[in-house]
C-alpha cells in the first residue's frame, strides 16, 4: 500500500485503524473466534488487548492476526477458570 500521511491524525490508535482499513483493502481478510485461558506466566500472553498482534499455531501450520475484541468470562464449576474470548482480524492474502 502507499504511503499515507494526514495531518488530523495524531493519536496511534487513529492512525493504527487507518492503516488498517487501507491493508484490508489488498486482500482477503476473515475474523476467527479464540478462547484462551486466563493465567499469567512467563510461557502466557496474560490478558490480549485489542490491537495486539498475535501468531496461533495450527498444527504444523501458523497464521497470524490481530486482536479486534476481547470479553472475559468466568466459571466457578470445580474451582475457578477464568478465560478471555478473543475475535482475531486474520489475513489470507
Amino acid at each position: 500500500a502507499q504511503m499515507i500521511v494526514d495531518p488530523l491524525i495524531t493519536a496511534v490508535e487513529a492512525g493504527r485503524e487507518r492503516g488498517r482499513v487501507e491493508l484490508a483493502k489488498s486482500g482477503y481478510w476473515s475474523r476467527q473466534s479464540l478462547s484462551l485461558p486466563l493465567m499469567a506466566g512467563v510461557e502466557l500472553p496474560g490478558l490480549m488487548e485489542c490491537g495486539d498482534l498475535i501468531e496461533v499455531q495450527e498444527g504444523a501450520s501458523f497464521w497470524r492476526g490481530q486482536v479486534a475484541s476481547v470479553t472475559v468470562s468466568a466459571n466457578r464449576q470445580n474451582g475457578l477458570k477464568v478465560y478471555q474470548n478473543i475475535e482475531v482480524e486474520r489475513y489470507h492474502g
